[in-house]
């Protein structure tokens, strides 16, 4: 089902099919649309300048989905056709295999129609069933022990095996562990795009992926992220609040970047999470609050609590 959405700020495209995602502990993807302009005529395409960044903490699951290993330093951002990029938070290796079909189906797409956008969209749906015809492959053959085949044209196979299976692929592409946020530029204007199994959401504010998505969604909303502050202004936003993330054990303190602008060539980058930022996060960021334990302090907050303090 496709609903626009039209309130400021608020998704403006998606399509969903039920089960809702399952929450899992994983690292964080955000991506943000930022000095958005719109030009008095409306024929004339926005433009913006779009940023992304994913911690470059990466784990390695098994079907079951424990983790088999895990490195604090991958790369989790994929470039695809025509300067557009996807960055992961979840499965490695089902999000790469996402990935690699969707470069593909990009490189047979006309960047010079007027729909690119819708087409990008249908592209971002059909690697993610590729990826679960797959994906539903393996788990019939570890969990049930038959083929896809036998599962969808086998006549003869037992009631128990199929009630399995079924039970397995309950919820179709919606149980393939992967979710991406795709960000790029087109003729059309920008594109900023959240996409799994089973939803596709395009914003023209920002999106946030992965385990501590509260958390970094709360850090922008506590800035108030807009899509019309300046690049650097949300630059510096997006990793304040990778940054607040990082309370989150099973996010990196690497983060890898990408800056788009609207015309000319994707500048990517690394920061160490410690000091490339420094210098703003001196001037901009949250002050140390150690001289509140101060005797004087004490004494001020003491003398003021009681002056406002309701009279019974």
């Amino acid at each position: 089902m496709r609903a626009p959405l039209g309130r400021k700020g608020e998704v403006s495209f998606r399509i969903v099919s039920p089960p809702e995602r399952k929450e899992e502990e994983m690292t964080i993807v955000m991506g943000l649309m930022t000095d958005t302009k719109q030009s008095a005529d409306a024929s004339v395409p926005t433009t913006a300048t779009l940023l992304l960044c994913a911690d470059a903490m990466a784990s390695y699951t098994n079907l079951g989905g424990a983790t088999v290993t895990s490195h604090p330093a991958l790369g989790k951002i994929y470039p695809l056709p025509h300067g557009f990029y996807a960055a992961f938070c979840d499965s490695y290796y089902k999000s790469h295999e996402i990935a690699t079909e969707l470069n593909g189906l990009m490189l047979l797409l006309d960047f010079s129609n007027d729909g690119i956008k819708d087409q990008i969209k249908i592209a971002v749906r059909s690697a993610f069933d590729y990826a679960f015809s797959w994906y539903r492959e393996a788990v019939l053959r570890q969990h049930v022990g038959i083929t896809v085949e036998q599962y969808l044209h086998d006549n003869k196979l037992r009631d128990d095996l199929k009630k399995k299976a079924d039970e397995l692929l309950e919820g179709g592409s919606s149980i393939v562990p992967a979710e991406l946020i795709i960000v790029g530029q087109t003729h059309r204007g920008p594109l900023l795009l959240k996409a799994n199994g089973y939803d596709l959401e395009e914003s023209t504010d920002f999106h946030v992926s992965g385990g501590p998505h509260e958390s970094a969604i709360s850090w922008l909303k506590y800035r108030e992220q807009r899509n019309g502050m300046s690049s650097a202004r949300s630059f510096y936003h997006m990793m304040e609040a990778k940054r607040f993330c990082q309370i989150d054990p099973h996010v990196g303190r690497i983060t890898q970047i990408v800056w788009i602008p609207p015309s000319g060539e994707p500048m990517l980058f690394q920061d160490d999470g410690v000091t490339t930022l420094k210098g703003w996060m001196d001037i901009f960021g949250l002050k140390p609050t150690d001289e509140l334990d101060s005797e004087k302090v004490r004494i001020w907050s003491e003398e003021e609590a009681k002056r406002k303090a309701i009279k019974p």
